[in-house]
């Protein structure tokens, strides 16, 4: 069975709207009592403010699919410590007054998260903290952008990055209403195919929107279901890397030498330091990624930095396979291509990876650090064992352990 993360567990037909009103509410209680402990007045607490501003699959597609978790940054003024959303009486103790579920907090990730579930849904809410005494209840884009460039750290830029690239990858696609009914087949063929994930080696969310969203430019007038069948064309074919180092063509939704807007203009402060992870194409460590898919705002990230020789070749047979059946097969060809990926019958060879732990809160957090090294997994065994393709599983399997392990 598959088992659960924190935070899964989510029913289809769960209302995300409903749930992220609850969590505007919670979070918008916490920022003011926070603000009554460091001292503030009644008066300046009441028009401190926060937001509550959603990112990934919600912000793209204005819903959540079966299965897919609500991502939410929290944008909040100076006065709200990092230490004030993790801590036990913190953001997470409130929540927990307040019906949530699975809640497991992440600090040491690389963008600090709280997992957990909340009236059925799955929610990854992340924190992004600016040096201003107010913020917007519901900001505007300018908003947003001014907020993105007064964050105090380097986890708050990277946490409020992910709404901007949201917003400027559905400003960028010709019709919004024709990408999103497109990436909602792909991400479902992606899950059916088992090739999702980005700790995993493959695309995560990100990626898959900007490779949906490109197909959406190359065929601006474009039906979704030929977006479909052209996405498949398109990424099958496209001069991704190989064994030979910097042959990869980067994926871009504009050009890198285009005049800035003010949204790829806007940046977070310099001496936060995010210039480093910009990908650059005149540097030798990014032109060796195999499959680079880039963001289009600043700092302009690869958001497939993780996909390996032999994930790649994975996803690449799953692209040829799908083009060859919408071409071969004038009806039913998309039925096929959705089918669910005979994963246990389609290898000779399997290695499970067992993950232990002495209490359900304990498990949570050990498989997740675990999942989170799967790629270096997978790459150190890429490097020293005569293996052309291996395919990570992205969901867990449930077992139970052996009396030796609970002793």
């Amino acid at each position: 069975r598959e088992a659960p993360a924190a935070g899964e567990g989510a029913t289809a037909s769960a209302d995300g709207a409903e749930v992220y009103e609850r969590l505007v509410a919670i979070t918008a209680q916490w920022v003011q009592a926070v603000g009554l402990r460091a001292g503030l007045s009644d008066e300046q607490v009441r028009d401190a403010g926060c937001a509550l501003l959603p990112f990934g699959s919600y912000a793209l597609l204005e819903e959540l699919m079966p299965g897919s978790d609500l991502d939410l940054v929290a944008v909040v003024p100076y006065f709200v410590d990092r230490a004030d959303f993790f801590a036990g009486g913190g953001l997470g103790g409130a929540l927990l007054a307040h019906g949530a579920a699975n809640l497991l907090a992440v600090e040491d990730a690389f963008v600090p998260v709280l997992k957990l579930s909340l009236g059925g849904v799955a929610v990854d809410l992340l924190l992004a903290r600016a040096k201003v005494p107010q913020v917007p209840r519901r900001p505007s884009l300018t908003d947003t952008l001014h907020l993105y460039s007064r964050c105090i750290d380097e986890p708050d830029a990277l946490s409020l990055n992910g709404c901007l690239v949201a917003a400027e990858v559905l400003r960028l696609v010709p019709s919004a209403a024709a990408f999103r009914t497109a990436l909602r087949a792909v991400k479902l063929w992606a899950r059916r195919r088992h090739i999702e994930g980005f700790a995993l080696g493959f695309p995560g969310g990100v990626a898959w929107a900007i490779l949906v969203a490109r197909v959406c430019q190359l065929y601006p007038n474009a039906a979704p279901s030929t977006l479909f069948s052209r996405f498949f064309s398109t990424w099958s074919r496209w001069k991704f890397g190989d064994l030979v180092e910097g042959t990869a063509l980067p994926v871009l939704l504009a050009p890198l030498a285009a005049r800035a807007s003010d949204r790829e203009t806007a940046a977070p402060p310099a001496t936060l330091g995010l210039s480093r992870s910009e990908w650059n194409p005149a540097s030798w460590r990014d032109r060796s990624y195999l499959m680079p898919v880039i963001t289009p705002t600043r700092p302009r990230l690869n958001a497939t930095r993780t996909v390996t020789r032999t994930t790649l070749a994975v996803l690449r047979n799953e692209l040829e396979r799908a083009r060859e059946l919408l071409q071969t097969q004038q009806s039913g060809g998309a039925t096929a291509v959705l089918e669910r990926s005979p994963f246990f019958s389609s290898y000779r060879g399997y290695i499970c990876v067992h993950v232990f732990a002495a209490a359900v809160s304990e498990q949570r957090y050990w498989r997740g650090w675990v999942k989170s090294r799967i790629s270096r997994f997978v790459g150190a065994l890429e490097r020293y064992g005569r293996i052309e393709r291996l395919h990570p599983l992205p969901t867990a399997v449930r077992v139970e352990p052996p009396p030796a392990v609970l002793r």
